[in-house]
């Protein structure tokens, strides 16, 4: 019917008939739950939501609410597709607290890194780019660094030894990793592996020798770390 429609003249408030087929959506105790596949079949038409005034936005933003989660996801996905909408019609649509509420309680938003539901959350697809649509920009939050890297497994009985950046540097400047490692109950490629973190540079191999050799041989500077790096070593030693 849509199509056969559709092909006499396409609507002239394109508006109007969301509104209308978006009530037909909301959550009824009574009835059966309507698809969107009507409006699927409008859009398919050609037809475009371009205008609307204010109380009709809020008419359609009030149907959307009042959905099912199911209903509300396909709606958003629907309304977001392609051209289907003006961006000035979705910006206004999501301008909404309780809307943009809504689409972070659906899993259109992510949730934050420290969320426990975060890795059980099932997001719908694609929800990047319908937040995109709706003119949302979702700020992602940067990883926290960390202020200290440890060095070795903390055991029962054991100690912890804690040096700044530029003491482990002259500690592995004065002596061989090996030995010095060995001292810590570590090992000295596990020393070495660990020194890279905090960006410590480490004698290359041979180095020793050829300071017994009386070699003069360059010594690096120790790289300057941004601000919230790892400063701090915290050395585990076993008992």
């Amino acid at each position: 019917m849509i199509q056969f429609l559709a092909r006499l003249a396409l609507p002239t408030d394109v508006g109007a008939v969301i509104r209308a087929q978006v009530f037909w959506l909301e959550r009824r105790p009574f009835g059966y739950p309507r698809s969107v596949d009507t409006l699927r079949s409008i859009f398919a038409t050609g037809a475009r939501w371009e205008t609307s005034s204010a109380d009709e936005i809020a008419a359609v933003r009030r149907a959307l609410l009042r959905m099912s989660d199911s209903t509300f996801v396909d709606t958003m996905k629907l309304v977001a597709t392609r051209d289907y909408c003006a961006p000035a019609i979705l910006q206004a649509l999501a301008r909404a607290p309780s809307m943009r509420a809504r689409m972070k309680k659906v899993g259109f938003f992510p949730s934050p890194p420290d969320d426990p539901r975060s890795s059980s959350q099932v997001r719908p697809t694609p929800s990047r780019t319908v937040l995109a649509k709706f003119g949302i920009e979702v700020l992602t939050a940067k990883p926290r660094r960390r202020t200290s890297v440890r060095i070795g497994a903390w055991r029962s009985g054991g100690r912890e030894i804690r040096l700044d950046r530029a003491a482990l540097f002259e500690r592995v400047r004065s002596e061989p990793v090996e030995k010095l490692a060995h001292g810590w109950g570590l090992s000295g490629r596990g020393l070495s592996k660990a020194c890279q973190r905090p960006q410590i540079p480490v004698p290359p191999r041979g180095y020793w020798a050829r300071v017994q050799h009386g070699q003069k041989l360059r010594r690096p500077r120790l790289p300057e770390l941004q601000p919230g790096e790892a400063g701090e070593i915290v050395i585990c030693v076993p008992e």
